[in-house]
């Protein structure tokens, strides 16, 4: 019994024992981790930093970054918590000073790369040795040479760098409030002491490509709104029609490649920046209401006219949210373009890879008149109950997706071409739909004119294409090649094959 009762008091002992362990020494470091942070001058987590501060040779420059707007609801308990959260997925930096007189009423936006380079160095900063023999005035360390701040919301360290070690790389460092002198690398005097203007970012929109939900160009009064429906752009005002994906696709990737060449902190005199022109883009990401603007000036004095006719993309002066850089870009020659020139001069947006069913209803188009169901099965295509060739399939099909408009009209100016029933009418179908979804999918109709040319639509469109004589005659040409195309026989099954 006695025995019973040692060993169930025992086991209760281990229980708290390992207890104890989980719950109060699962998060402390290991000997490893405590002896490298015994190494380390500064000792924080580099997610906690939200500012830094940097003087030197009578300069300052003052870098914060931007909290999550989740964490900044939460008032006054905010200021107890030293983790509180950032914002991750931009984790924007903004220098606060020095005011360049280009900048915005937040600040230039700082380099993420660079700030967070310098942040990564100073808080990986090593020991080499620790001086306690001598004091400040011994080592010439009166006055610092320069002191970098770092604030969490828990507080602040400021690092004072001293002179340099004779017969050395290294340099003296010290925590501000501090008695001890550390001996380390001179690499870090390097990673403080840069120009206030070079800790700006050169990456003028931060935003993310997928979350542009609106993009407005103005020039000389004349203003397009493209907006994004699903993963299209529609142009929105000052017409209503499908937006031209290949157009739309160059202005977003020159958007998210857009860099200063060089900030305009003193502005030239008395060079007309031609910010008056009226030359304006807009970009509104999801879930905001301030949209990142672009300014476009004059291309800048002495640019070369002759590269410039032959590429579109150079110099101009542009003030982008407030602030005055100089841009590689062509944005000016996008931002003049008409409403009518973005209009997309493709029949269908689908693409084949995406296709595994297509109606067809001829009525007049072909030589032989009747209605053909084309349908994808695995590497296999099927007209009706035949199966057929691969090319004869796929050629029709890349012809209607190919198919790109000479001109885009209104409806009510190509009324005439319009006239009795279409000759073919084609319902493009992709697999994801189902049989529902099927039925109002957006038909194709192709009115073919006495010259050979073709009238095109498509249901959810209001315009009309008016594709080539030479489009309409490879596209009658792949469709009388599919009705044409001599059915498949299926290999024997292997059952077949035995009884044989």
């Amino acid at each position: 019994m006695r025995q019973n009762r040692t060993l169930l008091v025992m086991t209760v002992v281990a229980a708290l024992l390992g207890a104890y362990i989980f719950f109060f020494e699962k998060d402390m470091d290991s000997t490893d981790e405590r002896r490298a942070n015994e190494k380390k001058v500064l000792t924080m987590d580099a997610d906690d930093v939200r500012a830094v501060e940097i003087a030197w040779e009578g300069r300052t420059v003052l870098l914060e970054r931007e909290m999550d707007e989740s964490s900044a609801d939460k008032g006054e308990d905010q200021e107890e918590d030293a983790s509180v959260a950032f914002n991750e997925a931009s984790a924007e930096w903004f220098m606060r000073e020095p005011r360049m007189p280009s900048s915005g009423d937040e600040g230039a936006r700082a380099d993420r790369g660079s700030v967070d380079g310098l942040v990564s160095s100073l808080l990986n900063l090593q020991k080499k040795r620790t001086i306690e023999e001598a004091s400040r005035t011994d080592l010439d360390f009166n006055e610092p040479r320069a002191m970098v701040k770092l604030t969490t919301a828990g507080g602040s360290s400021t690092l004072e760098i001293g002179p340099e070690v004779a017969g050395s790389s290294d340099m003296l460092v010290a925590i501000a409030g501090e008695p001890e002198v550390y001996q380390v690398d001179r690499s870090v005097w390097d990673d403080v002491v840069q120009e206030p203007g070079d800790w700006r970012a050169k990456e003028l929109f931060s935003g993310l490509r997928a979350d542009i939900d609106r993009l407005s160009l103005e020039s000389g009064g004349q203003k397009t709104l493209l907006a994004r429906r699903g993963n299209d752009f529609w142009i929105e005002s000052p017409i209503t029609d499908s937006a031209d994906k290949e157009m739309v696709d160059a202005l977003l990737g020159e958007l998210t490649a857009l860099e200063a060449e060089s900030f305009v902190d003193e502005m030239p005199e008395p060079v007309d920046l031609g910010f008056d022109d009226g030359r304006v883009f807009e970009v509104v990401l999801n879930g905001e209401e301030k949209p990142f603007r672009v300014e476009v000036g004059a291309a800048l004095p002495n640019a070369d006219e002759e590269a410039a006719a032959e590429d579109a993309a150079h110099l101009h002066y542009a003030r982008v949210n407030g602030q005055v850089v100089e841009v590689r870009t062509s944005f000016d020659a996008e931002l003049r373009r008409g409403a009518d020139e973005w209009r997309s001069r493709r029949w269908t947006p689908m693409q084949v890879y995406q296709l595994d069913r297509a109606v067809f209803s001829d009525r007049g188009f072909s030589a032989s008149p009747g209605d053909v169901e084309l349908q994808r099965d695995g590497g296999d295509w099927w007209r009706g109950d035949d199966k057929i060739g691969y090319n004869a399939a796929t050629d029709i099909l890349y012809s209607l997706t190919d198919a790109r408009a000479d001109e885009v009209l209104e409806r009510s100016t190509a009324a005439s071409m319009l006239a009795g029933e279409p000759d073919l009418k084609i319902t493009l179908l992709d697999g994801d739909e189902d049989e529902e979804s099927n039925a109002t999918s957006p038909e194709m109709s192709l009115y073919v004119q006495d010259d050979g040319r073709g009238a095109a639509m498509i249901d959810d469109r209001e315009a009309v294409l008016v594709l080539s004589s030479e489009t309409v005659d490879k596209i009658r040409d792949h469709f009388e090649a599919l009705v044409a195309a001599e059915a498949m026989e299926d290999p024997p099954s292997d059952a077949e094959t035995a009884d044989d």
